[in-house]
Order: structure tokens, then C-alpha cells, then sequence
């Protein structure tokens, strides 16, 4: 928590990027801000579910593939962003932050 708002952080594979860095188009060690994006998706999930989703984009099983299939998402808080997460319909974060707080508020 911080100022009263939940925050979240993951600093696995973290870089430094200068500040002038579009975050929009930034890809690093073939990390894009889509594939956060669908790792958020699934951090969400796992939160709401109350159980891990043993997705990684990275792992030698999947590495560097988009997912194929998704477990359902009937009945999941969030469950339109999370399918968003993870078809990779949000252009950037901050389009995913909005609908988050429209769909919260």
C-alpha cells in the first residue's frame, strides 16, 4: 500500500530504461510491455483464483510463444480484463489502468 492505493511491483528480468524510453514500443531481452501486459493477466487471475497459473513466456516449454489456450473465466473478478491481458488487446498500461478503474469504481 502506499497514499492509501494498493500497488503492485514485479522486479523479475527488470532493466533500467532511460527516461525517454516509449514504453509503448519498448522491447528489451524480447520483454515487451504486450508480454507484461499477459503476465499481468495472469498474476490477476492467480490473484482471483487464489491459486498459481503456472504460465511463464519464458520457460523452456512456451518460450517465446503467446498462449494457445486459456483456462475459462466465467464467474473470475476482472474477468474481461484478464482476457484482454491475455489476448493482447491492450495497446499499453495505461489503457488497462483506466478500465481497471472504471470497472472498480
Amino acid at each position: 500500500m502506499a497514499d492509501g492505493k494498493l500497488k503492485l511491483a514485479d522486479f523479475g528480468q527488470s532493466v533500467l530504461l532511460s527516461l525517454d524510453t516509449d514504453m509503448d514500443k519498448v522491447c528489451d531481452n524480447d520483454l515487451t510491455t504486450k508480454i507484461e501486459i499477459l503476465h499481468l493477466g495472469w498474476i490477476i487471475y492467480s490473484i482471483a483464483k487464489w491459486s498459481v497459473c503456472p504460465f511463464y513466456f519464458f520457460d523452456k516449454q512456451h518460450y517465446m510463444q503467446w498462449p494457445k489456450e486459456f483456462p475459462p473465466l466465467e464467474k473470475i473478478f476482472c474477468g474481461s480484463i484478464i482476457d484482454r491481458c491475455w489476448h493482447g488487446e491492450y495497446v499499453n498500461m495505461k489503457e488497462l489502468q483506466i478500465e481497471a478503474h472504471e470497472a472498480l469504481d
